[in-house]
């Protein structure tokens, strides 16, 4: 987990991220929004890429899990990066439909680098 600085004043909050801080160069980013509450989206690991997860609004619940270890965590709040490291299977359970997700991958979308492991009513 890395935790991202918060500099506040009466104008809000701004938490900067600082690429030279991730483990890898983001070569992607996209957001994930409007997911209906109870949604469950991932479900798969990544055979070389790195992510770094942020929720930027609501909650997330995210359950990881290599080989037969599994553990769940909560994002809610803009000042966690949750680092994901290839082989972790990961799922992004959208705790409320304001919900949102901003993802930076280290490579291009690329269908080969994915390891599904879904279960029925989960999309990959």
């Amino acid at each position: 987990m890395l935790e991202l600085p918060c500099h506040a004043d009466q104008r809000g909050c701004l938490y900067p991220l600082d690429f030279q801080a991730l483990p890898f160069v983001p070569r992607r980013l996209f957001v994930v929004s409007a997911v209906p509450a109870g949604t469950v989206r991932g479900c798969h690991a990544h055979k070389s890429q790195l992510q770094a997860i942020v929720c930027l609004a609501g909650a997330i619940e995210v359950e990881l899990k290599v080989a037969a270890q599994s553990t769940s965590l909560l994002l809610d709040r803009p000042g966690r990066a949750l680092l994901i490291q290839p082989g972790v299977w990961a799922s992004q359970k959208f705790v409320d439909e304001h919900s949102v997700e901003l993802v930076l991958a280290s490579g291009a979308y690329a269908p080969e680098d994915y390891s599904p492991e879904c279960r029925p009513g989960h999309d990959r």
